[in-house]
């Protein structure tokens, strides 16, 4: 396997760090900003082979805050752009706001030892 879940964490990073520079935050964010990124990642390995994984896959989870009053559509383009251009999945996006504000979940996909859009 080529690429570690660190690895992976860093490139995440400073790929939404393009979008939305010094507001991006790993795991969780408990300041006062009222527009933010927080991602997370989970592995899975997959290609088995000889009792040990081939590759890791994972999903990622990017969450866009924003007041309910702001249009974020280029925002989430944006973050979908460079997602991709990272190396990602294009993102499915899902609204799940409230009526504390805006909060969009994003999720696309990685994985190391074999290739993004397949295992060659």
């Amino acid at each position: 396997m080529s690429e570690s879940i660190t690895l992976v964490g860093e490139r995440l990073q400073t790929a939404l760090e393009t979008v939305m520079p010094g507001a991006v935050f790993p795991e969780v964010y408990v300041g006062d900003a009222v527009e933010y990124i927080v991602w997370n990642k989970n592995v899975q390995p997959a290609l088995w082979a000889d009792d040990a994984p081939g590759a890791n896959v994972y999903t990622i989870q990017v969450h866009l805050y924003a007041p309910r009053e702001k249009n974020v559509t280029e925002t989430i383009l944006a973050i979908e752009r460079a997602l991709f251009a990272a190396d990602f999945t294009w993102p499915s996006a899902t609204d799940v706001s409230d009526a504390d504000g805006q909060h969009w979940e994003l999720w696309c996909y990685t994985c190391d030892g074999g290739g993004l859009y397949g295992f060659t």
